[in-house]
């Protein structure tokens, strides 16, 4: 299960609640497959709910594992937003691929980084023209495993987004910063 609620100006803004399902095939030692599914529903505050949509995402990919906590992956990925409001031109259909990779730092400490590209190609018409959308994202993420004490991780996280629309209004570069803490009992 996956959710967040995120807030602008101090102000709530935007949410989401959904599953993401993801099968994992093992091919060899070193190489597997997946595929994954992540369904949802994407909601904003009143006075922009014509941006409501319930998104699918389909995944297909391979993963490669050079040591024993450590993989290369590559996917590609289609889905679609639908959009919740009458009218609204929210409503797309995406394509892309992301590539990633993970290894361990150490002993207790794990790296994160991916760095993706996805295609929006938008149902409605903005403005009376059609609007196709290109996101080059970015992710770089440490794990520091059992900090304080067992089963506590504590993991920072910056994610870069650059979004190239053919509406200047949706051109914009973005950097968020983020902190899971997780406890897992052992």
């Amino acid at each position: 299960l996956d959710a967040y609620w995120a807030s602008r100006d101090g102000d709530s803004n935007e949410s989401y609640s959904g599953i993401d399902l993801l099968f994992v095939g093992q091919l060899n030692e070193r190489w597997d497959l997946r595929a994954g599914i992540r369904s949802g529903a994407l909601r904003y505050d009143e006075s922009i709910e014509v941006l409501d949509v319930n998104r699918t995402l389909y995944t297909l990919g391979t993963g490669y594992r050079f040591a024993s906590r450590g993989r290369f992956s590559i996917e590609a990925i289609r889905g679609s937003d639908n959009e919740q409001r009458s009218g609204s031109p929210y409503g797309n259909s995406k394509s892309g691929g992301r590539l990633s990779l993970g290894m361990p730092l150490g002993d207790a400490n794990y790296l994160f980084a991916s760095v993706g590209r996805l295609r929006s190609e938008y149902d409605g018409l903005f403005f009376g023209l059609p609007r196709e959308d290109t996101q080059l994202t970015s992710v770089l993420q440490i794990e520091f495993r059992d900090v304080l004490t067992d089963g506590l991780t504590i993991a920072p996280r910056l994610r870069y987004v650059d979004n190239d629309s053919d509406f200047g209004l949706y051109n914009y570069q973005r950097l968020e910063g983020g902190l899971l803490i997780r406890w897992v009992a052992k």
